[in-house]
């Protein structure tokens, strides 16, 4: 989707994505416990939210 509609990809992964991380960030601010659900598309590419968290200094780890 990047390389054939980058418009699109911008649109409905990156722009969503950017927004997502913020709410997350803020939802990770106490002690809940807290559960994020996303489709497949939103969590690969260097523009995923794991990346997203981890270029904000959370630490990603599979239970």
């Amino acid at each position: 989707m990047k390389v054939e509609a980058p418009e699109l990809y911008e649109a409905l992964i990156l722009q969503r994505n950017l927004k997502w991380v913020l709410q997350t960030v803020r939802m990770l601010q106490d002690a809940d416990t807290e559960f994020v659900l996303v489709g497949a598309a939103h969590i690969v590419d260097k523009n995923g939210l794991l990346d997203l968290l981890s270029q904000k200094g959370y630490e990603i780890s599979q239970p």
